[in-house]
């Protein structure tokens, strides 16, 4: 779907914020082109200055990290 807006071509960008998943993608299309899951992982030995994972990354650092 394409909206002309001033001479110029604009596509909106849709983001779903939801608990589980942050899903994006452009107005118009059948479904998102980009799904991760909300999810941070904090190291357990040093939570507040340790190195942070994010998304799809923090899934296999369950064991060292904790996730939320």
């Amino acid at each position: 779907m394409t909206i002309i807006w001033n001479d110029d071509e604009t596509q909106a960008i849709i983001i779903n914020n939801g608990s589980g998943t942050i899903q994006a993608g452009y107005a118009g299309c059948n479904a998102p082109d980009i799904c991760s899951p909300n999810l941070v992982g904090r190291p357990k030995s040093d939570p507040m200055g340790g190195i942070k994972c994010y998304g799809i990354d923090a899934y296999g650092k369950g064991d060292d990290h904790s996730l939320s």
